[in-house]
């Protein structure tokens, strides 16, 4: 095993300093005679040389006591025996051991038991790579969750069945792990994410996209979109339940994955996007994707006013995204969609908003003498369409002599 304390030494001083505060906590617990451990995925991403995000502490200190001992302590999961203790304003989640009682909605425990054993609190966890504390230098690994990194296999911490059959997202979390660290998953392990897959109707939708999420920008997005298929776990969840095997080999937003489906498959399922409760701004990134692939297919508008109208973020993203899928079929129109082609048009874009036009609505109706009414509206939007293909100068007096010309008011 490599040495805990150069691996840590060897992380950039942000990293570094997360892992001193930890320690910190750990130290201060040590010294009222309590056993703490840096336990869980800052163990797993310590041993596999990726980033460290954030580090949780298990304890057999008693959460009330935890609270007592620390300055400043937000109790988010007490009853759990779970306190966030802030270091420095660094948040760390110190969890005290436990057990967990039956988990009656394949969920969450209907209780938890604290106990005074890392082993007993270790063997409750979802995966062997994630069943691993450290403290100090020492490693704590009762279930070759080590070993398992080494072989780079995602495998239940004891009996399968149990480990599921109490938490049926742990399936969806398999998977996530897969694609995330590009792993595979032990037979056993598998056989019971396919047992139990009718167990998801249990879990809400909102947590398995969080999971999902994560899995469609992993690095092994292809091995884990095909596990999720080809054991149809999709037929237990709301609106995957309607999907047919799609599985793209490249990592991308959960929302770019949704797009591609329905634009290349199934554009009935755009209608039922309220099912996956999204927030606003993704369903409105996904509703804008399949716009702007249908508008690119067809060829019926120009790239000036797709970049006129709509995030230069999102162009260039779907742009990389294109370049990925074979599947989609561009018009003539847009043989240049890339990314450099669509700075050089933005760039050269007269106006960025409608705000920028140099008349407005009260302009308009005094050049008329004339009320205010849809019509405004409608002339102000032929000026911009003029202004942004560059056959009109955007200047007061140009546009209105402009509107007199070629306008019926």
């Amino acid at each position: 095993m490599n040495n805990i304390k150069n691996m840590i030494s060897g992380l950039d001083e942000d990293k570094k300093l997360m892992f001193q505060r930890a320690q910190s906590i750990i130290n201060l617990l040590n010294q009222h005679g309590y056993e703490a451990y840096i336990v869980g995925g800052a163990v797993r991403n310590l041993l596999m040389n990726i980033p460290v995000n954030d580090i949780d502490i298990t304890t057999d200190c008693m959460p009330d006591k935890i609270v007592e001992l620390f300055d400043k302590t937000i109790p988010v999961g007490i009853e759990h025996g779970t306190v966030i203790v802030l270091q420095d304003d660094m948040p760390f989640e110190v969890t005290t051991f436990r057990e967990d009682g039956e988990y009656e909605d394949h969920r969450r425990p209907e209780c938890v038991t604290f106990v005074k054993s890392l082993k007993t609190d270790l063997e409750r966890r979802d995966f062997t790579v994630n069943a691993m504390a450290i403290q100090h230098n020492t490693l704590y690994d009762y279930f070759n969750g080590e070993m398992h990194i080494e072989k780079r296999l995602i495998k239940a911490v004891g009996d399968p069945d149990k480990r599921f059959y109490e938490d049926a997202l742990r399936i969806i979390r398999a998977l996530r792990f897969m694609s995330v660290l590009n792993f595979s998953i032990e037979d056993e392990t598998l056989k019971a994410m396919e047992k139990h897959a009718p167990l998801l109707s249990h879990v809400s939708i909102e947590r398995i996209i969080i999971e999902l999420c994560k899995l469609t920008e992993g690095i092994n997005v292809a091995g884990a979109l095909n596990t999720f298929f080809s054991i149809q776990l999709h037929k237990h969840i709301p609106f995957f339940k309607e999907m047919e095997n799609f599985v793209v080999d490249q990592p991308m937003s959960f929302t770019d994955y949704i797009s591609l489906y329905i634009y290349l498959i199934d554009l009935t399922l755009l209608n039922k996007l309220n099912i996956l409760k999204l927030s606003n701004n993704q369903k409105k990134s996904i509703k804008d994707n399949v716009t702007l692939l249908s508008t690119l297919s067809r060829g019926d508008k120009s790239l000036p006013y797709l970049v006129y109208h709509y995030r230069q973020e999102q162009l260039i993203n779907l742009a990389h995204i294109i370049n990925l899928i074979e599947e989609i079929e561009l018009s003539d129109a847009y043989r240049e969609f890339n990314a450099s082609e669509i700075l050089r048009v933005k760039d050269a874009l007269q106006i960025q908003s409608r705000a920028m036009l140099a008349i407005n609505g009260t302009m308009l109706m005094k050049h008329f003498n004339k009320k205010g009414g849809p019509w405004v509206k409608t002339v102000i939007e032929s000026v911009e369409n003029a202004v942004i293909h560059n056959t009109l100068k955007n200047e007061k007096n140009a546009i209105l002599e402009w509107i007199d010309k070629h306008v019926k008011i």
